[in-house]
């Protein structure tokens, strides 16, 4: 009854797979939501023979036997909590080679291909990122009333107002006037306008079109401009931004105030967040970064993650591992001397003088990226599936 897709590499399944646990973790069983979803059935027939389950879609390019019996032995698990099924999607990304990568991987454009794998009977179906951890029971999205809107989403955090190159020389594409510009990690949609306004098409078309920064996200706030219902923060809460949070909800309710007062019920409940994205991956991070005052700092709900890592069935051995593997250890000792390099005035001019000039070396390196991406996509072509 309840779908909800992922897309990824096989390297991200560990991930996704802890983001599918937390869900069936959170769920209550006790709780029903069968009366409060008729509206995602097609047919009133339909809804009344489905049973409340989870049906997870992953959208992926290819995976092991070894990591098929992983999933499997999973989902066997979560279903004496809740019903479960997990199924898997292999997709040629080869459809994608001709488009920018997105940290080293063409697997985000997956999710434009969601609609494909969902019963046409269904109109309602989530998308989450794999790096991130739900601590409510999900269901509730299903039963969300969108109002009539083809997408429920919440705004970036920062506002992005980036400009694109025409591939054809003509006029660039500008989302400095966009009111909100949405993260596309958390999407609940509205299949039946998906399909109806053809949307995979359309991103396409955008893809073909421009040359995109941010790949599908971009093509996604082209075509779902004006037509989202906007969601509170707390439901795709990126904790990269999460420096102090004094400074994060002085400067959200700064933004929010910018556009009106109805929209300060976006940081409602920041601090009790349903939906944790995590920007910055507990697996290769310990959560420290240098803040924007050029202060060290650690990101909260690392370790929230960790622990629903240690319950997983099937990949929680391979997950803790990674604490003690040499590159988590060298990247410890790398944050604590950084820590302790912050007090030295020398070493935070040096750091002032990197991100000002970093403009200006992006723009440098837009040719060779570009040329970059060209020889990854004839490479990529001349693969064999």
């Amino acid at each position: 009854m309840y779908h909800i897709g992922f897309n990824g590499d096989e390297k991200y399944i560990p991930y996704i797979c802890v983001v599918i646990n937390s869900i069936v973790q959170n769920t209550q069983k006790e709780k029903s939501y069968k009366n409060d979803v008729k509206h995602i059935f097609q047919k009133q027939s339909d809804w009344e023979n489905s049973k409340e389950a989870y049906h997870f879609h992953i959208l992926i390019d290819k995976l092991s036997e070894t990591t098929k019996e992983k999933i499997k032995n999973l989902e066997k698990a979560l279903n004496t909590l809740f019903p479960t099924s997990i199924e898997w999607h292999i997709l040629d990304d080869r459809l994608f080679a001709d488009y920018p990568q997105w940290r080293k991987s063409y697997a985000a454009y997956y999710r434009i291909l969601l609609a494909r794998f969902i019963p046409e009977n269904i109109d309602r179906v989530l998308y989450l990122d794999g790096d991130m951890l739900v601590n409510t029971d999900i269901r509730q999205l299903f039963a969300l009333n969108m109002e009539g809107k083809g997408l429920a989403c919440v705004p970036n955090y920062p506002q992005l107002r980036h400009e694109l190159k025409n591939k054809k020389g003509q006029n660039p594409y500008s989302f400095k006037e966009y009111t909100w510009y949405f993260n596309s990690g958390f999407m609940l949609i509205d299949l039946a306008q998906w399909r109806k306004q053809n949307t995979e098409k359309q991103v396409i078309d955008f893809l073909n079109t421009y040359e995109v920064i941010c790949p599908d996200q971009d093509a996604l706030n082209v075509v779902y401009k004006d037509n989202i219902k906007l969601m509170p923060y707390k439901w795709n809460l990126m904790w990269n931004n999460m420096v102090k949070p004094e400074y994060v909800l002085s400067e959200w309710q700064e933004q929010s105030k910018r556009y009106g007062q109805e929209y300060t019920y976006l940081i409602s409940d920041i601090e009790k967040p349903c939906i944790i994205h995590y920007s910055v991956k507990p697996w290769n991070s310990n959560g420290f970064r240098v803040s924007a005052q050029f202060e060290g700092f650690y990101y909260p709900n690392i370790d929230l993650w960790w622990q629903m890592a240690e319950k997983i069935p099937s990949f929680a051995q391979e997950l803790l591992a990674i604490k003690e593997s040499s590159a988590y250890q060298k990247m410890l000792k790398e944050n604590a001397k950084q820590e302790k390099l912050l007090a030295n005035p020398i070493y935070v001019n040096v750091l002032k003088l990197k991100r000002n000039t970093r403009p200006f070396f992006k723009k440098l390196e837009q040719p060779f990226k570009i040329v970059r991406n060209k020889i990854r996509a004839w490479k990529k072509k001349r693969e064999k599936y």
